[in-house]
C-alpha cells in the first residue's frame, strides 16, 4: 500500500512537472523567406534573466523546452540585422517564425524603439497581433520572373486588377476599388503613376480595403507600400545583367557598407533598360537611388535618400472598336502589335524624390519620429490617345498634350510606444501635413486630329510637328492637407488583442486656370475648397492557440470631392466603410500557412455628373468577397503557393437620368475570380520555378455591354548557382496566349504580352 501511495505521488508529482513544461519553436528565413541555418537564438527569461541559447538546423528550424512565462526571444546571424521580440510561453508552447532583414541600424532601432522608415501597419507590432490582410511580393519573386514593373508583380496578389494605359501609366483596382494610396518607405507618394524600374526595390507590401485612420484620403480600395532597399553594415555589391524578347537590356548595380565609421552606413542602387516592345513602342528608362544612414547616439539615427528616375516613353493608343452602321461592335482582326499611333509620340519624366527621417528613442521604449519628403516630378506627354473609327476602316486620331510640374512636401511627425495602463497598451500618435503645388501647361494647338490612317492596311501619312504649338494655357491647383490620428493597440488578455483608432482630416484645395496669349499668362482668381471628414478604426484579435489567429475589424474610409455645383455649393466626400473577418493559421511549425478573410465594403456618395455642369451624390457601390492565402514548404527543397480571390463589386444606388437606372450592374474591371499558384523546387544549385495566373471575366463599362474575356498564364523559370554568380532564364506566358490586358475609355484595347523571354546573370559578393 505505501509503495502504491508514493508510486502514485511520484506520477503526479512528474505529471506536475511535465505539466509546467513548455516549448518554444520556429523558423528562422532570410527577406526572400529562404531557411537561415546556424542563427545563434537566444531565448532569456525576463523575471530572473536566465537565458539558453542554440542555433537553427538545416532547415531554420530552433526548439526551447522551457517553463511557461515571459521571455525575450533574440535571433542573430552574419550579414542580417537582430531579430527580437518579447513572448509569452503558456503550458502549450509558442510558434515563432523569425524573419531576418538586411543588417543595418533599422533592425536595431526598431527593436529598442521606433524605426525611420514605418512599416505598413506604422507600428513595430508583429503581423499576427494585427487585424489587416496583409500580402507581400518579395524579391526573390520579382528576381525569379525577370519581372521589372509594379504592374507585372502586381499579378502575384488575389483579389487585384492591375493594368497599364498609354503605354506610360500604371493603374490598380483592389477589391473592386480603384482608390489606392501609394507609398514608398510608408509615406504617400502622391502624382502620376509612371512605368518605373524596381531594381532598388526590397519587396512591396498591399494592406487591403479602407485604411484612412492610418493614411488619410483615396485608401478606400487598398494602401501600396513599396519597400527600398536599405543599407547594411555587411559590405555587398551585386551585378545584374539581362536581355530578353524584343531587344530588352536591362543592367543594375547596387552597393552598401559602412563609409569610413561604424555610425555611418551607405547604399546605391542603379538600373538602366531599353526596349522596343511587341506594341512597337520603344522605352528608355534609368533611375538611382544613393542613401545613408547615420547612428547620432544609442538612441538617435537620421536616414537621407534621394532617388531619381527618368522615364522615356513613345507612347501607346491600343487597337480601336469598330461600330458598324447598325451600333453592334467588335474588335478588328488585325496582329496584336498593330500600333496607331504617330512616329512624334512621346511621354518623358523626370522624378526627383528627396527624403530624410529622424528617429529618437527615449529610455522608456517610446519614440519620436519626423519624416519629411519632397517630390520633384516633371511628365510631359503629347500622344495620338483619342482613336476613332469611321466605319469600315478609316482610323482617325487625336492627340492630347499636357505638361505636368508636380511639387508635393509631405511632413510626417509620429510618436509611439509601449505604455502600461493596467495592462499593455503600444499608442500610436502622428500628424500628417501636406502641401501639394502642380501646374499643367495647355496647348490647344497641340490637342488637335492628325492625319487618318488605313485600319487593316495602315501607311503612315503624319507630319512631325510635336514643338509647332504655343502655350495656351496654365492650370494651377494647391492641396493643403492636415490629418491627425491615433491609436491604440491593447493587449486585453495574452490571447485578446484589440485596436482602437481615429482621424480627422482637413484638406483645403486652391485652382486657377491662367490664360495665357502670345507668351503672356494672366492671372484668375483662385476657387478655394474644403474637404473635413473623421475616421475611424475597430478591431479585435483572438490567439486560442499559438498556431491560430481569429481578427475581426471595422474601418471607414475617405475621398475628398472638390466638384462644385453650378450654384457654388461644394459636394460631400466620398465614403467607404468595410466590415472584415479573417483567420491564420501555421501548422506543421509552420511549414504550412493558411490565411482567409472574407470582407464587406461600402462606397456612399459616389459623384455622377449630369448635363448643364450639375453633380449628384446617389451612388453606392458595394463589393462583397472570399480571399485565401495557403503557404507551404512541402520539404525543404520544394516550397508552394496558392491564392485565390473572390469579389462581388455592384452598383447598388446608380441613376444616369431619370430613364436609365444601373443599379444591380457589376462594377467594371472587376474580375470576380482571380487564382494565383506558384511552385519553387530546388535541388543542389539549381531552382526551378513555375507559377500560372488566373483572371476571369471583366466588365469594362457600367453598362456591362464590353468584357474582356477570361485568360490563364504560365510561366516558368530556372537558375543555377555558381560561386558568386547566378544564371537565371525566365519565360512569361509559356504557351503565347493572346489576351486583352486593359481598356481606354471603353472604346481602345490593349492586347497582353506575348511569350517573353528572359535572360539575366547576376553577381553578389561580399
Amino acid at each position: 500500500m505505501k509503495t502504491a501511495i508514493a508510486t502514485l505521488l511520484a506520477l503526479v508529482c512528474a505529471s506536475a512537472a511535465f505539466a509546467q513544461t513548455a516549448t518554444v519553436t520556429g523558423r528562422v528565413t532570410d527577406p526572400d523567406r529562404a531557411v537561415v541555418m546556424g542563427a545563434e537564438v537566444t531565448l532569456v527569461e525576463v523575471s530572473s534573466g536566465v537565458q539558453d541559447m542554440t542555433k537553427t538546423t538545416g532547415d531554420g528550424q530552433y526548439r526551447f523546452d522551457v517553463r511557461p512565462g515571459r521571455y525575450l526571444l533574440m535571433v542573430m546571424a552574419p550579414g542580417f540585422g537582430m531579430f527580437s521580440e518579447e513572448i509569452e510561453v503558456t503550458a502549450t508552447g509558442r510558434v515563432v517564425d523569425a524573419g531576418l532583414r538586411v543588417a543595418g541600424l533599422t533592425e536595431e532601432v526598431t527593436v529598442v524603439g521606433i524605426a525611420t522608415n514605418p512599416s505598413i501597419g506604422r507600428t513595430r507590432l508583429p503581423l499576427r497581433d494585427q487585424p489587416i490582410t496583409l500580402n507581400v511580393v518579395t524579391a526573390e519573386q520579382i528576381k525569379s520572373q525577370g519581372i521589372n514593373d509594379l504592374v507585372t508583380a502586381l499579378q502575384f496578389v488575389n483579389n487585384v486588377n492591375a493594368y497599364q494605359q498609354y503605354g506610360v501609366y500604371e493603374h490598380y483596382q483592389f477589391r473592386g476599388f480603384s482608390d489606392v494610396v501609394q507609398m514608398v518607405d510608408g509615406i504617400r507618394n502622391e502624382g502620376n503613376r509612371v512605368r518605373s524600374q524596381l531594381s532598388n526595390v526590397e519587396r512591396v507590401e498591399v494592406l487591403k480595403g479602407p485604411a484612412s485612420v492610418l493614411y488619410g484620403s483615396d485608401s478606400l480600395g487598398a494602401t501600396m507600400n513599396i519597400v527600398l532597399k536599405q543599407p547594411s553594415a555587411q559590405p555587398s555589391y551585386d551585378f545584374s545583367t539581362s536581355a530578353g524578347s524584343w531587344n530588352t537590356y536591362r543592367g543594375s548595380f547596387g552597393a552598401t557598407g559602412r563609409l569610413g565609421m561604424d555610425r555611418l552606413l551607405y547604399r546605391v542602387d542603379a538600373g538602366v533598360e531599353s526596349a522596343d516592345n511587341f506594341r512597337h513602342d520603344p522605352w528608355k528608362r534609368a533611375n538611382v537611388t544613393p542613401s545613408l544612414q547615420m547612428r547620432l547616439g544609442r538612441a538617435d539615427r537620421l536616414d537621407v535618400r534621394y532617388s531619381l528616375h527618368r522615364n522615356d516613353v513613345s507612347g501607346d493608343s491600343g487597337l480601336p472598336l469598330v461600330t458598324r452602321p447598325d451600333g453592334s461592335t467588335f474588335i478588328a482582326d488585325v496582329p496584336r502589335d498593330r500600333r496607331f499611333n504617330t512616329p512624334g509620340d512621346f511621354a518623358l519624366s523626370h522624378d526627383h524624390n528627396i527624403r530624410a527621417s529622424y528617429g529618437h528613442t527615449f529610455s522608456n521604449g517610446m519614440g519620436i519620429r519626423n519624416i519629411s519628403a519632397y517630390r520633384l516630378f516633371d511628365d510631359e506627354y503629347w500622344v495620338a490617345e483619342t482613336l476613332r473609327v469611321t466605319y469600315p476602316r478609316t482610323v482617325n486620331r487625336e492627340f492630347l498634350y499636357f505638361k505636368h510640374k508636380r511639387r508635393p512636401f509631405v511632413n510626417q511627425v509620429e510618436f509611439s510606444g509601449p505604455v502600461r495602463l493596467g495592462v499593455n497598451h503600444d499608442l500610436l500618435l502622428g500628424w500628417d501635413h501636406q502641401t501639394y503645388n502642380s501646374r499643367t501647361t495647355r496647348a490647344t494647338g497641340a490637342s488637335l486630329p492628325t492625319t487618318a490612317i488605313d485600319l487593316y492596311s495602315p501607311v503612315e501619312t503624319h507630319q512631325d510637328s510635336r514643338f509647332n504649338f504655343a502655350e495656351t494655357r496654365y492650370d494651377y491647383f494647391a492641396n493643403y492637407t492636415n490629418g491627425f490620428y491615433i491609436q491604440d493597440h491593447i493587449t486585453v488578455l495574452p490571447q485578446v488583442k484589440a485596436v482602437l483608432g481615429a482621424r480627422f482630416d482637413d484638406l483645403r484645395r486652391y485652382t486657377h486656370n491662367n490664360p495665357v496669349a502670345n507668351g503672356v499668362e494672366t492671372e484668375v482668381a483662385a476657387v478655394r475648397r474644403n474637404s473635413q471628414k473623421p475616421t475611424s478604426r475597430a478591431g479585435l484579435v483572438y490567439q486560442p492557440t499559438q498556431a491560430v489567429d481569429l481578427y475581426a475589424q471595422y474601418v471607414t474610409g475617405f475621398k475628398p470631392n472638390f466638384n462644385l455645383q453650378p450654384d457654388g455649393s461644394t459636394l460631400e466626400p466620398e465614403f467607404g466603410r468595410s466590415v472584415e473577418v479573417g483567420q491564420r493559421f501555421r501548422l506543421l511549425q509552420s511549414r504550412i500557412q493558411l490565411n482567409t478573410a472574407v470582407f464587406n465594403i461600402t462606397k456612399r456618395n459616389v459623384t455622377f455628373s449630369r448635363p448643364g455642369g450639375v453633380f449628384e451624390q446617389v451612388g453606392k457601390v458595394r463589393s462583397r468577397g472570399f480571399e485565401a492565402d495557403l503557404d507551404a514548404t512541402v520539404t525543404p527543397q520544394l516550397h508552394v503557393n496558392v491564392g485565390y480571390g473572390y469579389t462581388d463589386a455592384v452598383f447598388v444606388d446608380y441613376r444616369t437620368t431619370l430613364t436609365t437606372d444601373l443599379s444591380g450592374n457589376k462594377a467594371p474591371r472587376t474580375p470576380p475570380h482571380t487564382v494565383s499558384v506558384n511552385g519553387r523546387y530546388m535541388w543542389n544549385d539549381f531552382t526551378f520555378m513555375a507559377g500560372t495566373q488566373f483572371r476571369d471575366t471583366q466588365f469594362l463599362n457600367d453598362q456591362n455591354t464590353l468584357t474582356l474575356d477570361a485568360f490563364s498564364l504560365l510561366n516558368l523559370a530556372a537558375s543555377y548557382n555558381h560561386g558568386s554568380f547566378q544564371y537565371n532564364l525566365s519565360v512569361q506566358n509559356v504557351t503565347d496566349a493572346f489576351y486583352y490586358a486593359s481598356i481606354r475609355g471603353n472604346a481602345q484595347f490593349y492586347p497582353g504580352e506575348p511569350r517573353r523571354v528572359t535572360a539575366t546573370v547576376n553577381w553578389n559578393f561580399r
